[in-house]
């Protein structure tokens, strides 16, 4: 879809075809009404959909195969912002991040701005100064020389223990930057604690994650819907079955 809307706002002609009668592929935003398995084959999901004997509650209800929240300093984002696309499609600030630490109390608010580190209660005094360095540092706001160990092969989660942030602390970074994941690289996972904080700032949110309202799939329609008002032409249920060389005149199967 981001193709198709690049070659059409360029002036090509563009015919975009898609097997399935909706929008988005694997990012699909479906109404559980249409969850069926047939439909979600097609999205490579092979799951039993049980549906029980009253389903009225469930209209106006919509599931995205895939929950993906976006930083509000994504390129994405800021590339919505500088065009036409910020009109076909409305986000809203998640309100909270939480994670489980498995401890029987719950799961806990990940704090996410400054004024939720101070008012947290999952970690020390000490704790939240040694956060608010540590991502000042990663957002260039406070000096990093020594932020990265030179010449090391260092991963993300390394790094948190050699600043000094271990325990709950360690894994409510894991979890709010880097998804929970501590082998993605220190390079990488510094990168995203940069555009943690960028996010954080840019809109004055509760949170740096962003979500489209009426789901994921809106994210592809506005390149979709792009691409439409600049000539292309859109055809669901139909299969490429063919491509023709008009210049050799010659066809391909």
């Amino acid at each position: 879809s981001i193709l198709a809307a690049a070659f059409a706002k360029a002036g090509c002609s563009v015919l975009h075809v898609d097997p399935n009668d909706f929008y988005g592929g694997d990012w699909a935003s479906i109404p559980i009404e249409r969850m069926q398995p047939e439909v979600l084959a097609r999205c490579g999901w092979d799951i039993e959909v049980v549906k029980s004997a009253d389903d009225s509650q469930l209209k106006g209800i919509t599931v995205d195969l895939l929950a993906k929240p976006f930083m509000a300093s994504e390129p994405i984002i800021d590339m919505m912002a500088r065009t036409s696309l910020g009109h076909y499609v409305e986000f809203k600030a998640l309100q909270g991040v939480f994670v489980d630490f498995d401890d029987g109390d719950g799961p806990q608010r990940v704090p996410a701005s400054r004024a939720d580190v101070f008012q947290s209660r999952t970690i020390s005094m000490v704790e939240k100064r040694l956060l608010m360095r540590f991502l000042n540092r990663c957002a260039g706001v406070e000096e990093s020389a020594d932020l990265l160990a030179d010449g090391t092969d260092e991963s993300f989660s390394e790094l948190l223990d050699r600043h000094g942030l271990r325990g709950r602390l360690h894994a409510t970074i894991l979890e709010a930057i880097t998804n929970g994941d501590g082998n993605v690289s220190a390079d990488e996972g510094v990168r995203q604690a940069k555009l943690f904080c960028l996010s954080m700032a840019r809109f004055r949110t509760a949170t740096p994650f962003l979500y489209p309202i009426h789901g994921i799939a809106e994210v592809q329609q506005a390149f979709c819907r792009l691409c439409a008002v600049n000539g292309g032409v859109y055809r669901l249920r139909t299969e490429v079955t063919a491509v023709s060389d008009l210049t050799n005149e010659r066809s391909k199967l």
